[in-house]
């Protein structure tokens, strides 16, 4: 406080002020869509295969302020924008994606949400064998593979084919 030019005492107090939550931007949520043709197809995710395009959707800023800034993270994987693409998911289980905004003020706001991903390898030749038979015109292989369960419910949605190939020793 002065009087004239004069300091005549000083008080220090502290005041706490809450900011109520529509001042903080706002988003609806994350779209998620597969982009492998032979992955979506399926209708499920799966490791190693899905590359997924995920979106924020119904970001808005409050009181005049704008987004400035947009992340989408799951996987280990960053996305620096409003909408992009995965490079193919290297986990199984249950994900989560996570979409945070910032507006132009500094205040943040998120969203997750969770996928499930099913486990895949990639199929296995265990046994083969090939020997000609008495007549020797015949050769009998037996072949034995195998693949990982990829279920949709409760619909198997992997097969094992087997596929042998041959020419004669005096083909080219």
């Amino acid at each position: 406080t002065y009087s004239g030019s004069t300091l005549v005492g000083t008080s220090t107090s502290t005041l706490k002020l809450t900011v109520s939550a529509d001042a903080l931007p706002s988003l609806t949520g994350i779209t998620v869509e597969e982009t492998i043709a032979s992955v979506k197809s399926l209708g499920i995710y799966v490791q190693s295969k899905s590359k997924l395009k995920l979106t924020i959707t119904g970001a808005a800023g409050s009181y005049s302020s704008t987004i400035k800034s947009y992340t989408i993270t799951v996987d280990d994987q960053t996305i620096y924008a409003s909408s992009g693409t995965t490079a193919e998911i290297k986990s199984s289980g249950t994900l989560t994606i996570k979409a945070t905004i910032t507006d132009s003020r500094g205040r943040s706001a998120s969203k997750n949400m969770t996928i499930a991903v099913a486990a895949y390898s990639p199929p296995k030749l265990t046994s083969y064998s090939a020997a000609r038979q008495s007549t020797a015109t015949n050769v009998l292989v037996v072949a034995s593979g195998s693949i990982t369960s990829l279920k949709n419910g409760t619909t198997e949605k992997n097969s094992l084919t087997y596929v042998i190939k041959y020419k004669l020793t005096t083909a080219t």
